[in-house]
């Protein structure tokens, strides 16, 4: 708390001395932040002083409209723009102005997509989202079916060239490709620590349970989610998963796994001081979970955290994503929508193919809850100790979070206020939103 507390004075000072949008979003950002210890929030009396009237709230309304409206008739940028709509956004909801926080959210969101580039959003739109989980479903049918269809696929291209240039050529051909895969240079086996995977949508909960993981003794985690596996799947492509021998396959598992070794700060291969795990909390891995079973066999472990459809839906459309996240889907319905169903398509495929050892489900209420049960539950499955205090106070964690759920993880552990903050917004979400979800609307059953 006392961090973000200075944070704020940072940038308010910094937004009064050469105002900026970026600085005055994220001002309000942190001033209305929730005290870990306390539940209060940790600036709100620095909008009290230097906007106006210090003996109310309006001094800083009054800021914030003549600030906007002055950046308009200078012709701002549409990301300024979106910049301080949505910093009125946050203030509206802090007066429990609802409509005005739906005006100035819908109106913020659509500047971001104004400043977007055109190409991006078509690539990040409702159909593509459904094309590219249809075809990574197809890509991975689960571990046992795709090495069968590998083995057919290479039995008829033998067959084939067994007819067309006879079976002493095709023996050749075989023997010359055992060749040359035992000559291959292939990485060291990897010993020591696993990784586990921490998917499914943002705003789910997944920073919390990334931060409770993480404070495990037996946990490493370097703080936040870098992309490392799903670059080395875009390295060598969906068809190498279907085309290369289990040896390839597995050799990339082996590089990733040394890689995040690295990454992670324990050591070298070998030297894993007291991780039996190693937590990845790439969200974007929840489309590559079979090309991970493929890789690393029995050694695959994923947590896949699920939260009600209308909330996460809500708290994805209300986040400022920066544009390098690639999630300017958030800001539109249709395109939320898009994502959100083609994301759980996902989860459901990896549950119904891939081993049920492999796969824990966390149900974000449940988790809220019922913190104990839920983490006994996770610590049990992973084989590591229960016995964990740090555990139950993620928001103490001392590593460095940047992701969208940052700010929230120092708010009090576990508390209950976010659970219904989407039903203050439900006449509006009914109207514009949840018609593009097509999902379950109930909290999802822990797995």
């Amino acid at each position: 708390a006392g961090l973000l507390r200075e944070a704020a004075e940072a940038e308010k000072q910094a937004f009064l001395l050469a105002p900026r949008p970026e600085s005055l979003l994220h001002f309000t950002e942190l001033a209305l932040a929730f005290n870990g210890s306390t539940a209060e929030r940790v600036g709100a009396d620095l909008l009290r002083s230097g906007f106006g009237d210090p003996a109310s709230l309006d001094g800083f309304q009054d800021a914030l409209t003549g600030y906007a409206a002055s950046a308009r008739a200078e012709g701002a940028s549409a990301s300024s723009i979106a910049a301080l709509r949505q910093a009125a956004f946050l203030y509206a909801d802090f007066q429990k102005d609802w409509p005005g926080a739906w005006t100035a959210l819908t109106e913020a969101n659509a500047e971001r997509r104004r400043a977007a580039d055109p190409e991006l959003l078509e690539r990040n739109g409702a159909a593509s989202s459904t094309a590219a989980a249809a075809a990574v479903i197809k890509a991975f049918p689960g571990v046992a079916e795709a090495r069968e269809r590998r083995d057919r696929r290479k039995a008829a291209d033998d067959a084939l060239l067994a007819e067309v240039a006879g079976e002493e050529a095709a023996a050749a051909a075989r023997a010359d490709e055992a060749e040359k895969a035992a000559a291959k240079t292939r990485p060291e086996a990897v010993s020591g620590a696993k990784n586990v995977f921490v998917v499914g949508a943002p705003r789910t909960g997944s920073t919390l349970v990334h931060a409770a993981l993480g404070a495990h003794p037996a946990i490493a985690a370097d703080g936040d989610d870098h992309r490392l596996w799903g670059d080395l799947v875009a390295e060598v492509g969906l068809q190498f998963f279907e085309n290369e021998s289990d040896d390839d396959v597995e050799d990339l598992g082996r590089t990733y796994r040394a890689r995040i070794a690295q990454r992670a700060g324990i050591g070298s291969l070998g030297e894993t001081a007291n991780a039996s795990y190693i937590v990845d909390a790439d969200l974007e891995n929840v489309w590559w979970l079979g090309a991970a079973a493929a890789a690393l066999g029995d050694d695959l472990r994923a947590v896949i955290v699920r939260r009600d459809a209308r909330a996460t839906a809500f708290s994805c459309y209300k986040t400022a994503f920066p544009p390098a996240s690639g999630r300017m889907w958030t800001d539109d319905p249709e395109d939320l929508g898009g994502r959100l169903k083609a994301i759980r398509a996902l989860e459901d495929h990896w549950l119904a193919t891939l081993p049920e050892t492999s796969l824990k489900v966390v149900s974000y209420e449940k988790l809220i809850g019922d913190p104990e049960a839920v983490l006994n539950e996770l610590f049990e499955w992973l084989g590591v100790d229960s016995d964990c205090a740090a555990c139950r106070r993620p928001n103490a964690t001392a590593a460095a979070f940047t992701s969208a759920g940052a700010i929230a993880l120092r708010a009090p552990a576990f508390h209950l206020s976010g659970l219904e903050g989407w039903a203050r917004y439900e006449p509006f979400l009914e109207a514009e939103v949840f018609p593009h979800l097509g999902l379950e609307t109930e909290a999802e059953e822990e797995g």
